[in-house]
């Protein structure tokens, strides 16, 4: 750390020596370049329930230089597959992130769908 403190990495652990660990998931790009998408829904399904919380979820059209449309949503019940967004517009392609600094730790998200409808 930047104290000169030495620590290791364990993904068991919530917390460090400077605070909460913010965990955080970027997908690969989602859709084509050459055909614009709309995004429909993104659906999740996660083992630590709804008592780990809340996560962000946002999304960036430019390589993860600018972050939009976040959304704050509770962890659904283990094993149900939940909509977490729906209705995210149109574009080429985007990656999907997801962060979340809560005290469960590991952060698991079992599965992501992303619903998207090809157009012109």
């Amino acid at each position: 750390l930047d104290t000169g403190e030495i620590c290791t990495v364990d993904i068991n652990s919530n917390q460090e020596p400077a605070g909460t660990i913010e965990r955080t998931i970027i997908t690969p790009w989602l859709g084509s370049q050459e055909v614009r998408q709309t995004y429909d829904s993104i659906d999740v399904t996660s083992s630590m329930g709804p008592e780990a919380g809340t996560f962000q979820m946002d999304w960036s059209v430019d390589k993860a230089q600018v972050w939009q449309g976040a959304r704050q949503i509770l962890m659904p019940e283990p094993g149900v597959r939940r909509a977490i967004a729906r209705n995210l517009g149109t574009s080429r392609r985007r990656q999907f992130r997801i962060q979340y600094s809560g005290i469960q730790a590991p952060f698991m998200i079992d599965e992501l769908f992303a619903q998207a409808t090809s157009g012109t």
